[in-house]
């Protein structure tokens, strides 16, 4: 072999493979689709090593720009320390902790901000355990894991159940509930099995501003399918008896039926027998409705006026007792505001006989003008028909809470609904 050969063999040199692992060079050096060529992870620059080889590595390690990007990296944090290392054995456990705390605050409807608090405080009583001090769960992370992981998963768990080992028949419900104004519907699917019995799912909860009843079936039909189950499967369809739910001609039920003729009506009964004991109570000659709301408004924004009705109390002899608020779409509270009515009703008919017909409400007047004095134990015509609502309303209320039981079967619906 002649000089000349000798001299070309030593300077074509390629990227040699040892240096990946030599400690000197692993920490920056890499590959380049070039073999005569080295690439600089810190530096991010390609530089040819095929006339020096091993040298040219070293003279780039020794330059200004490479000792300032390593001066750069060792000053700076990487995104890698907030991360948990693979060999860590206390990894699942944290991650069981977290997870436990987020199904903890959704389970009981606690806001994220309380919890952030909550687990920065746990550090510091549990400060001798190395979990608690590990677990870093703020509110922005909190959220993330409820919506990209426990709902998920939920969702998952529940197509589960309605799909494997063959499809169950399930009924679906839905309601608008407005969040100022916005307007959102939840998707709850109910089904039966022999291992689980009644199980209730809440497959998805979507916003949608058109109230229509083509865009709440659209909407319905298009979350159940994009789960893969099928709309055939559905039994039937429960919601409030709003006409765009089951209106006779163009409402969501009717639309479902069109895709299943054998669909059942499961309407709210509770919101029936509101409606009927709401409406009934317009028949009679005294509007005992708009006394429990007169009366609350009366003493809802006053302190003083609360402070005068509880000397009233003080003079009837009586234990003072907060005047309920009634809300005329729910069910369940204006047999509770009568009956806290007729409670304090002595003490409030004094408050009012106090003041006189031109300080008072025309309607409350209307209920205590026939009274000779505050206290008097005999009951007018017009306090009669309190008494006659609060008897008739314990019986609609007896019957609301018995549909709104846990465990309810049918008979027991055509029982209530029947008697």
């Amino acid at each position: 072999m002649n000089e000349n050969e000798t001299k070309k063999r030593i300077r074509n040199c390629v990227f040699n493979d040892e240096w990946l692992k030599d400690q000197i060079f692993s920490d920056w050096i890499a590959k380049h689709n070039n073999p005569n060529k080295a690439r600089c992870i810190l530096c991010q620059t390609v530089f040819s090593v095929k006339y020096d080889g091993v040298k040219a590595v070293k003279t780039h390690q020794e330059s200004k720009k490479h000792e300032e990007s390593v001066n750069s990296i060792n000053k700076s944090s990487t995104i890698k320390k907030f991360f948990p290392t693979r060999n860590d054995k206390d990894e699942d456990k944290i991650a069981a902790v977290e997870l436990s705390k987020c199904f903890h605050v959704v389970k009981h409807h606690h806001s994220y901000l309380s919890s952030d608090c909550g687990v920065k405080l746990e550090s510091k009583h549990f400060s001798d355990s190395t979990i608690a001090n590990k677990v870093h769960l703020g509110r922005t992370k909190m959220e993330a894991i409820v919506k990209n992981v426990l709902c998920p998963f939920a969702i998952e768990k529940a197509v589960i159940k309605l799909k494997c080992p063959t499809p169950i028949p399930f009924s679906i419900s839905t309601d608008a509930s407005n969040k100022g104004n916005r307007k959102f519907f939840p998707l709850a699917v109910r089904l039966f099995n022999f291992e689980d019995g009644v199980k209730d799912y809440l497959l998805d909860f979507y916003e949608e501003p058109n109230e229509s009843s083509q865009s709440i079936f659209d909407t319905i039909t298009s979350a159940i399918e994009s789960l893969g189950l099928d709309i055939k499967n559905i039994t039937a369809f429960g919601a409030d008896n709003a006409s765009v739910n089951y209106g006779k001609h163009c409402s969501v039920f009717e639309k479902l039926k069109n895709k299943k003729s054998n669909i059942i009506k499961a309407n709210c009964n509770c919101h029936v027998i509101h409606n009927a004991a709401k409406h009934s109570m317009k028949v009679i000659k005294y509007d005992v409705e708009t006394l429990v709301l007169k009366v609350f408004n009366e003493f809802s924004m006053s302190s003083k006026r609360v402070d005068e009705l509880k000397e009233c109390f003080e003079f009837v002899q009586q234990d003072y007792h907060n005047v309920l608020r009634h809300i005329p779409v729910r069910w369940l509270s204006l047999f509770n505001a009568v009956d806290r009515l007729i409670l304090n009703w002595n003490a409030i008919k004094t408050y009012f006989i106090k003041k006189g017909k031109n300080e008072c409400d025309k309607i409350i007047w209307t209920f205590i003008e026939d009274q000779k004095n505050e206290l008097s134990e005999q009951l007018t015509l017009r306090e009669c028909y309190i008494w006659f609502v609060h008897h008739v309303l314990s019986i609609f209320q007896k019957h609301i809470l018995i549909l709104e039981k846990n465990n309810l079967n049918a008979p027991e619906v055509y029982d209530v609904m029947l008697s």
